[in-house]
């Protein structure tokens, strides 16, 4: 049985991160994908090939999973060992998966994946003896006791071990995505469509894996696909930035009837030319005349909620004046912050002939 190497699958290095990982695989899909390659059997391995590295390089608990026993497989293959360990070095993984009905080459594994994938991973990614089609619909094909020695290095239950239709139900994988709203919309609450991918029944055949007896073209009889997916999103008034949202039963699909994952949205407050937020407090500037820091009056003042109020200057105003509206910052369900205004003198330039003098002579007083 040939290891897979996904990292080299994808084209990335093995602490490469998970955006950088999700980018090859957009990439590398969009070069082999069958609808591009018609005819290409070539391509269409590849392209299988590619969508099965990204299915356990892009999941946080597989790819930790191969990375623990995907390089000790590779290490012990090259010596011609069993990467299991154990008492049971002599025996041949992918002739023994003939045996009972399953193996084959590495790309065509009852699961629609390679031998090595559904070894390493059971029923985390699908089971040879599962379904209706196995050879056995109960229990071990080898009893009670593991053939490789020792308990299942992986956890959780040997892929040969009992019968992977009475594993226990799992949740799906939670997903992660970001967005960015405007000052006006934290203060009023705003609503996002946030579009995301998942896995999904294959739409050509229905989740069943064929079609009319054949293995389905579009999901390659895996009867799952990654589908996009829009959510309306509400988020509330006052949210700080960089608050993670979470959004029940919208990520990754349960095992064997578990819950859906949960989506997590991060809402990022983008800057804006007027004002900053400090936690729940903002500030901002506000240019007033010279003439009104002198003598006093009153200045049209637009809020980050959009609303205008009538903002009273004192008369002798210094420059740099920090005026507290307090209640005016974001909004909360406990209290309000407040807003902060800092009071810029504007000078009357350029002067006049008769303002200089008449400054000057002011001057002199």
């Amino acid at each position: 049985m040939e290891y897979q190497d996904y990292y080299k699958v994808l084209g990335v290095a093995r602490d490469a991160s998970a955006k950088e990982i999700k980018s090859a695989y957009r990439k590398l899909t969009k070069k082999f994908h069958p609808d591009v390659n018609k005819g290409d059997a070539n391509a269409e391995a590849k392209y299988r090939q590619i969508n099965e590295a990204y299915e356990v390089l892009g999941d946080p608990e597989k790819r930790a999973k191969y990375d623990q026993f995907g390089s000790q497989w590779e290490q012990y293959q090259k010596m011609g060992g069993n990467p299991f360990g154990g008492g049971a070095q002599s025996i041949n993984l992918e002739d023994l998966l003939r045996q009972f009905g399953g193996g084959g080459q590495s790309t065509g594994g009852r699961s629609g994946r390679s031998s090595f994938f559904d070894i390493l991973f059971g029923n985390m990614g699908g089971s040879h003896f599962g379904g209706g089609s196995g050879s056995f619909s109960g229990g071990s094909p080898f009893g009670n006791a593991n053939p490789f020695g020792g308990g299942n290095p992986f956890g959780g239950g040997s892929p040969f071990g009992g019968d992977p239709r009475q594993s226990m139900a799992s949740k799906g994988k939670d997903l992660e995505c970001s967005t960015s709203i405007s000052v006006a919309e934290a203060y009023k609450g705003t609503t996002r469509t946030i579009t995301i991918e998942r896995v999904s029944d294959c739409p050509v055949c229905g989740g069943r894996g064929s079609k009319q007896s054949a293995p389905c073209g579009s999901c390659f009889g895996s009867g799952k696909v990654r589908l996009p997916r829009k959510i309306d999103v509400r988020i509330p008034a006052g949210i700080n930035s960089g608050k993670k949202m979470r959004v029940r039963g919208e990520g990754e699909p349960g095992l064997n009837g578990g819950e859906n994952g949960d989506m997590f949205l991060t809402v990022n407050i983008a800057d804006d030319s007027r004002f900053t937020i400090k936690g729940k407090n903002v500030e901002c500037e506000l240019w007033i005349s010279l003439y009104d820091a002198l003598f006093g009056g009153s200045v049209d003042f637009v809020t980050p909620s959009g609303s205008t109020i009538a903002l009273k200057i004192k008369e002798g105003t210094q420059n740099g004046t920090r005026m507290k509206l307090a209640g005016l910052g974001l909004p909360d369900a406990k209290e309000k912050g407040d807003l902060y205004v800092r009071l810029m003198v504007k000078l009357p330039l350029p002067l006049s002939e008769e303002d200089a003098k008449a400054f000057k002579a002011l001057a002199k007083r």
